[in-house]
């Protein structure tokens, strides 16, 4: 190891040695332990003696280090990283350490990124549970709703998913928008993911609507997802509609998509309501959630509520995900229900479906109830997915139920 970076490394060490004074520190910074290291020792070195002093809490040598010249937000570091808080501030506001929170606040360079730079921090403090501190990044000029990259989590959801209504009030009333999105969910959907009565209730008391609907979810259709029955019983008696349709589910669809041991009184909850057991986007319906969910107790239970075991939309029908979800119960029940075996969406077939997992029993049962082997969807036909894969025996069989071979069609033309 270079002297430098020996030097450097002596920095780090005093910085975390909660024994170590500030004569200390001086004195390697004059052996110049601040010295601008090469690249591929300041990659060595990820966090800045600054970032370091920050999340150690250390104020006395924060100052220190600011009156020697560190920038409180160095070139490169506003960048998200995986592991930790992406600068000094949010280093600070993680580990709750006002005084430092203030000292980089007096000192952080007001630019571009600032406002950036604070919302992050803020996010920190808020994760922290640290009030005092959300308060000072406030004041500082915090935005309650900042600007944020896809995925990034916003003040307010972090709140909600910490289920601190302390500070989901403090965020509010320093005007958060009670039914901004994150990941298609408005706050009220992820209180009503977790099953927090009363934070629901405080949000709908402050305007949150429990009707919303983004692309995907309705508070109603998370809590639903969720299976939790105590968001749903609360959201249906105010007001949630149980036949929202969306992008992607209706609340009965959102239910039957995920293992959950509370499905059945769910269920039995939204049909209650007058939930529609045929309802349903231009991807899930519930009978079709049911039957790509593997569960052949959903299936059955939709199909004794009256579900159409016939339906159909672009992508599936109910025939078509059994057969994905290799569910043959399902499928033997979906049959015996009146399911058309020869019923396609623009790209598969059930005999298709079958064909692409190899499921011999599944094929077998769906060519005993009249599948046509050489109905084509896509441009394939379950022979041509066998030879594909190179299941060769389930190529044999499907010549044997009469399946032609055909050229498969190029999908580009130049």
């Amino acid at each position: 190891m270079k002297n430098k970076e020996k030097i450097r490394m002596k920095l780090y060490e005093a910085i975390e040695d909660e024994n170590s004074t500030p004569e200390q520190i001086t004195k390697l910074i004059a052996e110049g332990a601040l010295k601008k290291l090469r690249k591929e020792e300041e990659y060595y070195f990820r966090r800045s003696p600054l970032y370091v002093a920050a999340q150690a809490g250390r104020a006395d040598i924060v100052q220190l280090l600011l009156d020697a010249g560190e920038m409180a937000v160095k070139p490169g570091e506003i960048r998200p990283a995986e592991d930790a808080p992406t600068t000094a501030l949010s280093a600070a506001a993680l580990g709750g350490h006002a005084e430092v929170v203030r000292l980089l606040l007096d000192a952080t360079a007001v630019n571009e990124n600032y406002m950036y730079i604070l919302g992050r921090a803020l996010c920190s403090a808020v994760y922290a549970g640290r009030i005092d501190i959300i308060r000072q990044l406030i004041a500082a000029g915090a935005e309650v709703d900042p600007p944020r990259l896809i995925d990034e989590e916003t003040p307010l959801s972090l709140a909600i998913k910490t289920e601190r209504m302390d500070i989901v009030n403090l965020l509010l009333d320093a005007g958060a928008n009670i039914n901004s999105l994150i990941d298609d969910c408005t706050p009220l959907n992820l209180a009503a993911s977790f099953g927090n009565i009363e934070l629901m209730q405080s949000l709908i008391n402050r305007g949150a609507n429990v009707n919303e609907t983004p692309s995907a979810y309705t508070p109603l259709i998370a809590a639903a997802r969720a299976g939790c029955e105590e968001s749903v019983r609360f959201l249906l008696s105010h007001g949630a509609k149980a036949n929202t349709i969306t992008s992607t589910f209706t609340p009965l669809s959102a239910a039957a998509s995920r293992t959950n041991e509370h499905f059945v009184p769910v269920v039995r909850m939204l049909m209650d309501a007058g939930a529609d057991v045929n309802a349903g986007p231009s991807i899930y319906t519930p009978l079709i959630a049911a039957a790509m969910s593997g569960f052949t107790d959903r299936v059955r239970l939709f199909l004794d509520a009256g579900a159409d075991a016939r339906i159909r939309n672009n992508l599936y029908t109910p025939l078509i995900a059994a057969a994905e979800s290799c569910n043959k119960d399902a499928v033997r029940l979906l049959l015996e229900a009146g399911a058309d075996v020869n019923a396609q969406t623009k790209s598969s077939t059930p005999l298709i479906e079958a064909a692409k997992r190899g499921n011999t029993e599944i094929i077998r049962m769906l060519l005993d109830a009249g599948a046509d082997v050489n109905a084509e969807a896509a441009g394939e036909t379950a022979l041509m997915v066998a030879l594909e894969r190179e299941n060769f025996s389930l190529a044999q069989r499907l010549r044997r139920a009469g399946a032609i071979d055909k050229p498969r069609k190029p999908k580009w033309r130049l």
